[in-house]
């Protein structure tokens, strides 16, 4: 692989690590807390987040459509954090 992608992966590795981080520990009622209008829930980033990296990475640069639904990101609710842990695994 070639250096720019390898490193451009480890950048990616370390901030799902980071953001798993961050997650560990919140109760369920703090994934999908709003804090006003026109904002979005912890897991509505999660799922935003993971959905343009999917996007980015795989149709744009790699020319395979994902059929994307990037409205229904912004309607998650009610996922565990094992739902989102698993969303940013897959999504590596």
């Amino acid at each position: 692989m070639q250096t720019f992608f390898e490193e451009y992966l480890n950048i990616l590795q370390a901030c799902h690590t980071d953001i798993l981080k961050a997650l560990d520990g919140l109760p369920s009622a703090a994934l999908d807390w709003i804090s006003g209008p026109e904002m979005n829930s912890i897991s509505i980033m999660v799922f935003h987040l993971t959905g343009a990296e999917r996007y980015w990475i795989g149709d744009v640069a790699a020319q395979k459509p994902s059929d994307r639904d990037r409205d229904s990101e912004f309607k998650v609710h009610d996922v565990g954090l094992d739902v989102l842990r698993k969303r940013l695994d897959d999504s590596l």
